[in-house]
């Protein structure tokens, strides 16, 4: 599985600022943390999200986009490399598929 992610983020910022929000949520850090948040950290390394944190991102992230949105399963497919240079971008990545593959390309459940 290719990673590739600058179209994603490049071409919908508001995604960006819902999900880094969401990370911000799920971890309780405050607004500075989530300001300082970029499409490049990485999950684990740079922002060292547990993995009780990434469940629960993975939880959010489906109430808000639908049940079509499974980070867990997403997280199952990649190599042990992707899952530890995993970053923000990538999960754009993932939500951006989810959302075409749903035929509703450009929508997210509000």
């Amino acid at each position: 599985m290719t990673l590739n992610h600058r179209d994603s983020v490049l071409g919908d910022p508001e995604l960006f600022t819902e999900v880094a929000g969401i990370l911000g949520a799920v971890t309780g850090e405050g607004a500075e943390w989530v300001s300082a948040i970029t499409p490049d950290a990485r999950l684990e390394g740079d922002l060292r999200i547990e993995s009780i944190e990434l469940a629960a991102f993975g939880e959010a992230l489906r109430d808000r986009y639908g049940p079509r949105i499974d980070l867990g399963a997403f997280l199952a497919g990649l190599e042990l490399d992707q899952l530890i240079g995993l970053t923000v971008a990538d999960v754009l990545d993932y939500l951006a598929e989810g959302r075409t593959s749903a035929g509703e390309p450009g929508q997210v459940r509000r």
